[in-house]
């Protein structure tokens, strides 16, 4: 597999080499004509012309043909000058005018090419063959021998001369391998190095064409420009110039061997891997220069690009530094010599151009090649002593790093850093001021776990909030705003806008109805929708023979107690199956009376373990009042007398103390008999303990006490009471908290009203249940405390109304027929139904609200119930919209969205608006948690950071330019020692 490599790498080599060679008749090395950059020289034999231009190295002059004096342009007249040699002069065919134009256009043309190449491409050409293509009679010529020269001149004004640049002379390989194609092979020759060189390969040439009719060599001499470019590729293409091409760098672009795969070095990670002391760059670097450098400096090969001005100079100079400091040796090429000259320069101005050495250039000399030797050599030492500065930089950068690191943290989950956040709550602050929006701010839960896709779909799916939001807007005026409609499907639609339809019909007869009944019997006509229902009981009322007035204070009653039943907040507990309710408040209330006669509040059951306290308390009475040293609690100077014993009475002089002394007879004088040291000391202990027990506990115990003079005994006794009440009160707790299902009362008055409003529950149910009979009979809805209280006082206000107006009505009504009165209302009652139902099917599908919800229903006026369902009809077909809007709405509801939703809601954001408040939210919640919990970002002051960057960039330069002479101490350290003995043969001797 390698050999197979390496046969198809040659094969690709030969090929590349043939494709250097322009085979082409513009190539002026096979069709050499004359052109504006062409001097012609005659008049002169082609030795002569070798032996002073090449063996002599002189420097000729040019003479343009004889010409009339009348004729010459001082403008163009060559000047004469003489440096007081006799040189050849060489003869042109063009006039003064014409050589010095041609002279001057191939100077700059030359000088460019120097400049901006690198290389020469002007050259002398010495003798020519006239040949022939094999279809074509046409003749071409082509240049045998070119010498590689130069044009100067000593200033502007003075002559120019042409001179030899001491390189090879060179032969045309284009015209060798054109020739082939005919079967003609030019002379082998490696080098021109004498005149007899030239004229052997002269005749040479004569000879391989001689065969050819009306192919010639030509003795003419021109100085042009041809591109030897590509023949020094040409050249390095040869395959013998490889060895061991596979384990080369070419050979590795070729596929020879493996592929340099290196993960480049990471920019981020540039000031935790790398420490200021340990680089050498000499010049300013950004990042991503630095991170070519490390990957050069680690053997990686490599291709920078980057275009005009972004630094590649600058790279190749640190670079080079960078190497060198490491004890390399670099070898710098370039396509152009202006780039050689760039980075030459740039490494001059910063002090190692001494260093450096031109291996070859136009101007490249021996004697200037030994003489830059020399002066390495011989230069002056450097030493660098202090490098304090890059201490000081790296602790700058550390504490630049420490808030550039903290901002470049990813909050969370949300791959987003706190810089990234901080530009995006200010880029969404800026589009909401364009937009006119005012900055709503609201809170969000926590976003550590929002990953960027759950970023993504909240933002999605507030914008299609968005987006619908434009098509029903404003809210507040939508006809739809009366309903809280998820989805809805076309069915529903139809149904709806055929109900809606059916209740506009149905008023229309309910107000006939209600008109021609008031008009026969002067009953007051209703005016909110829940007085129609009102009206058909008042009107059925106002028909009937019985009397209601006996029986009014009754109902009302009964109406009553359903309010106070419903509104009580136990409602839902079923007070029939609480049989002893009213012996357990009778217990309560007895055992409240005996905790009010105790001296000490109920309330330390709930703040102190009361059983622990009275444990405390006794066993310390009791034994302070077994002590035999008791009575010394009487004086007041006793701790401080038994501190003075305790204190002393180990002591070796405790004999010569008199304070010891009187302290301890005074303690001993409380026993009836006679006691050591230790007992003393044990019996005291204890009774001052026992003392601090006591009063520990009554000090807890004051501040729930009724008297501040409560005695220890008196204490016990209060506690033992509360101790007894507290566990009878519990029971009762027990059970009430049971019932409520709830965890025990945390105080007796919570207790005490809870078994009270149970108690009036129980009577009030009684009560309800005793009138049974009596509300079925008058109140259609009636259904004992289920009953719907809001259709009850309806009932009861209408039944009201009519005992009031009772006698008139009955007068009115006497004139007219019963039968035709009774038909109006069944009419009225049947259409009223119908709406309810209707109502009732619309309500679950559009659930109403504000003025149609079930609950302001009644309320609403009957002008503006026929409006709305009027407008439910007319806009049937924007139903669909408002019903993705909510659908939306519900749907995408959660924690994160509720509050602009709620907002959108409430029309106080414009549709353009809605993502971008949410985003600025987003940011803003984030950075307000972050701000909190990082000191660096609470307290960070941009002038002092401003400070610190300009105090790093001052340490940055500082240590730049001292980079160059740790470079050159590196460099330096490395020169031979011209103080010890020196071999002549040896490198050292040999320099």
């Amino acid at each position: 597999m390698e050999e197979r490599s390496k046969l198809d790498f040659n094969d690709v080599f030969n090929t590349l080499q043939q494709n250097l060679l322009d085979m082409g008749l513009r190539n002026n090395l096979l069709n050499f004509k004359e052109v504006a950059r062409t001097i012609p020289i005659v008049d002169v034999d082609l030795m002569d012309l070798y032996d002073s231009l090449v063996k002599n190295k002189k420097k000729l002059s040019f003479l343009p043909k004889s010409s009339s004096k009348d004729s010459e342009d001082e403008l163009w007249s060559i000047p004469v000058e003489s440096d007081g040699q006799e040189e050849l002069q060489l003869q042109t065919t063009l006039t003064e005018k014409e050589l010095q134009k041609r002279l001057f256009s191939l100077f700059q043309y030359y000088r460019t090419s120097v400049q901006d190449l690198g290389y020469n491409n002007l050259f002398l050409a010495l003798g020519f063959v006239e040949w022939k293509q094999q279809k074509d009679n046409s003749t071409h010529k082509a240049p045998l021998v070119l010498v590689p020269v130069e044009l100067s001149r000593r200033s502007v004004g003075s002559p120019f001369k042409v001179h030899w640049t001491g390189e090879d002379l060179s032969l045309n390989l284009s015209l060798k391998h054109k020739l082939q194609d005919q079967g003609i092979v030019l002379p082998e020759q490696n080098a021109i190095d004498s005149e007899n060189d030239l004229v052997e390969y002269i005749e040479k040439v004569k000879k391989a064409i001689g065969f050819k009719n009306g192919w010639n060599v030509l003795s003419q001499v021109y100085i042009s420009t041809f591109s030897f470019k590509k023949f020094v590729m040409y050249k390095d293409l040869s395959i013998e110039n490889w060895d061991h091409i596979e384990k080369s760098e070419i050979g590795r672009l070729f596929g020879l061997s493996e592929v340099d795969n290196f993960d480049s070095f990471d920019i981020k990670s540039i000031d935790d891997n790398i420490n200021p002391v340990e680089t050498y760059n000499v010049v300013d670097a950004d990042s991503s220069q630095i991170a070519v450098i490390e990957d050069a400096k680690k053997g990686h090969s490599l291709v920078v690009e980057g275009p005009p001005g972004t630094g590649k100079s600058q790279t190749i100079v640190n670079l080079i530094s960078e190497l060198l400091a490491n004890e390399k040796k670099i070898l710098f090429v370039s396509e152009k010599m202006a780039a050689l000259e760039v980075v030459k320069k740039r490494m001059d101005s910063v002090g190692l151009g001494s260093y450096c050495l031109e291996l070859h250039s136009n101007k490249t000399r021996k004697r200037s090649f030994l003489d830059d030797l020399n002066r390495s050599l011989l230069k002056e030492k450097v030493e660098v002593e202090d490098i304090e500065d890059y201490e000081k930089l790296q602790q700058s950068i550390t504490n630049l790093n420490e808030y550039r690191q903290l901002i470049r943290t990813k909050y969370g989950d949300t791959n987003l850093s706190i810089y990234d956040l901080i530009g995006m709550y200010e880029y969404k602050y800026q589009e909401l001021e364009k937009i006119g929006q005012r900055v709503y701010k609201f809170n969000l839960p926590s976003l550590k776990n929002i990953t960027p896709q759950k970023r993504t779909q909240l933002i999605s799916n507030i914008d299609e909030i968005a987006e619908i939001y434009k098509l029903i807007h404003p809210i507040k005026d939508n006809p739809w705003n009366y309903t809280n409609i998820d989805y809805i499907s076309p069915d529903d639609i139809d149904n709806i806008n055929f109900k809606s339809s059916e209740i506009d019909s149905h008023m229309e007869h309910i107000q006939q109805d209600i008109e021609e009944f008031s008009q026969k019997t002067n009953l007051q006509k209703p005016t909110k929708y829940g007085e129609i229902k009102k009206y058909i009981q008042q009107a059925r009322l106002s028909l009937s023979d019985r009397d209601y007035s006996s029986e009014d204070g009754k109902l009302k009653k009964i109406v009553d107690s359903v309010q106070e039943y419903q509104n009580s907040f136990n409602n839902n507990i079923n007070i029939d199956k609480i049989d002893d309710i009213e012996s357990i408040k009778e217990q309560l209330d007895g055992l409240l009376l005996q905790v009010n006669s105790v001296e000490i509040s109920y309330d330390i059951m709930f703040h102190h373990e009361v059983p622990l306290l009275l444990t405390r308390i006794r066993e310390a009475y009791k034994s302070k009042e077994e002590s035999p040293v008791k009575r010394a609690l009487n004086d007041p100077d006793l701790v401080q007398k038994f501190y003075q014993f305790k204190a002393n009475k180990d002591s070796f002089t405790k004999f010569m103390n008199k304070d010891y002394k009187k302290a301890k007879n005074e303690l001993k004088s409380y026993y009836s008999h006679d006691v050591d040291d230790d007992t003393i000391t044990q019996d005291f202990d204890n009774l001052l303990k026992w003392n601090d027990d006591i009063n520990s506990v009554i000090n807890t115990v004051l501040p729930y006490s009724k008297s501040s003079n409560l005695t220890a005994e008196q204490i016990i006794y209060e506690l033992e009471r509360l101790t007894i009440l507290f566990e009878k009160v519990n029971e009762i707790n027990s059970k009430i908290s049971k019932i409520f299902k709830k965890e025990y009362f945390k105080t007796l008055n919570d207790l005490e009203y809870h078994v009270n409003s149970l108690h009036r529950q129980k009577e009030l149910k009684n009560f309800i249940d005793e009138n049974e009979s009596l509300a079925r009979k008058y109140f259609k809805s009636w259904n004992n405390v289920e009953t719907d209280f809001t259709q009850l006082v309806n009932e009861y206000e209408g039944i009201s109304k009519f005992v009031q107006d009772d006698n008139s009505n009955k007068v009115i009504i006497d004139q007219f027929s019963k039968d035709e009165l009774e038909d109006i209302i069944n009419d009225l009652e049947i259409k009223a139904d119908e709406i309810s139902e209707d109502y009732n099917y619309l309500n679950s599908l559009l659930h109403f609200k504000n003025k149609l919800n079930q609950n302001n229903i009644n309320s609403i006026r009957l002008e503006d119930f026929n409006s709305i369902i009027q407008s439910i009809t007319e806009n049937i077909r924007s139903l669909s919209d408002w019903s993705q809007f909510n659908t939306y709405c519900s749907q995408f509801k959660n924690d994160y969205t509720k509050d602009i939703i709620k907002l959108i809601k409430d029309d106080k954001i414009k549709a353009e608006a809605i993502v971008p408040l949410f985003e600025f939210n987003f940011a803003n919640n984030i950075l307000i948690e972050v701000f909190k919990k990082h000191e660096i970002l609470k307290n960070f002051n941009s002038n002092i950071y401003e400070k610190n960057i300009q105090l790093f960039q001052e340490l940055d330069v500082e240590t730049i330019n001292l980079n160059q002479y740790r470079v050159k101490e590196i460099l330096d350290n490395k020169r031979p020692d011209l103080s010890i003995s020196i071999a002549p043969t040896s490198q050292l001797g040999i320099l």
